[in-house]
């Protein structure tokens, strides 16, 4: 399967907003449970190659397009180490490309999150030897 784009960093940033402030009275001075007060976000970085088809056009669309990175590693019995991370819904939010000459055009963007309601919005697969609990 050919690689649709070349991309050279990823960065995801997640943001859980909560009610960490829920005293009242009478409760002798125990804090609440910690509740969401804002919806979380997810959003992302990415630097790699300029590919119009790839970045450029859904950016000026406003289209919603699927992101999956994979990397992969030696052999471990019959599996390789890899990290797996597929986003199925994300809108490119910028994505400029920069010509400084006859090199390769780069591109450095971000992107937004979003969910179907059907899928995860981000499912993230690591297979390794390590086996230390998470």
């Amino acid at each position: 399967m050919p690689v649709p784009s070349v991309v050279t960093k990823l960065t995801l940033s997640g943001k859980a907003s909560l009610a960490n402030e829920r005293y009242g009275l009478g409760n002798a001075g125990v804090k609440k449970e910690q509740l969401e007060n804002d919806f979380f976000a997810l959003t992302g970085a990415f630097e790699g190659e300029y590919d119009s088809a790839t970045w450029d056009n859904p950016f000026r669309l406003g289209t919603t397009v699927a992101i999956q990175c994979t990397s992969t590693g030696p052999a471990i019995g019959a599996s390789f180490y890899t990290m797996d991370i597929i986003i199925p819904n994300a809108k490119i939010t910028k994505a400029p490309a920069e010509v400084s000459g006859p090199d390769l055009v780069s591109v450095s963007g971000e992107f937004t999150v979003y969910s179907d309601q059907v899928n995860p919005a981000c499912q993230i697969t690591l297979i390794s030897t390590d086996s230390t609990a998470w």
